[in-house]
């Protein structure tokens, strides 16, 4: 598996976590601060994980509004 396959995995395990804060948060800043808590298993910076965040809230809500 070794490495990219670490960094894949790790990936695709905050992209869950990230949705599933955006799904249950009443505001957005509860899924940053969510996002936040797991930013060890992503290689994006602060700001990149703010803007994916925010992405996903516009992504997620616009199904609901």
């Amino acid at each position: 598996m070794g490495m990219s396959g670490y960094i894949l995995d790790s990936e695709e395990q905050f992209d869950t976590k990230v949705e599933e804060a955006i799904s249950g948060s009443e505001h957005i800043g509860e899924a940053i601060a969510e996002a936040m808590k797991h930013s060890n298993l992503t290689q994006m910076n602060e700001e990149e994980i703010l803007d994916y965040v925010h992405e996903g809230w516009q992504e997620f809500w616009s199904n609901y509004l």
